[in-house]
């Protein structure tokens, strides 16, 4: 499958926010690497926030309230 069917087949995209200079490293990467920044990043964010959402749940069902939020900087 070449870029643009890649593209095409694409329907659950979503616009977010990142810094800059995070973005402009990845876009290097995913270039380098002859992918889209979409499945770079994707490929990347995935395992954290599904280990993330697997421990919210398990804490849901256990009754355990939210972690405390961390400050914003």
């Amino acid at each position: 499958m070449d870029v643009s069917e890649r593209v095409v087949a694409r329907t659950n995209d979503a616009v977010v926010k990142i810094e800059k200079d995070i973005l402009d490293q990845a876009k290097f990467v995913a270039g380098r690497r002859g992918v889209l920044i979409v499945e770079y990043l994707s490929s990347i964010l995935r395992p954290a926030v599904e280990r993330d959402f697997e421990a919210e749940h398990k804490a849901l069902r256990e009754g355990i309230g939210p972690a405390p939020r961390k400050p914003r900087k």
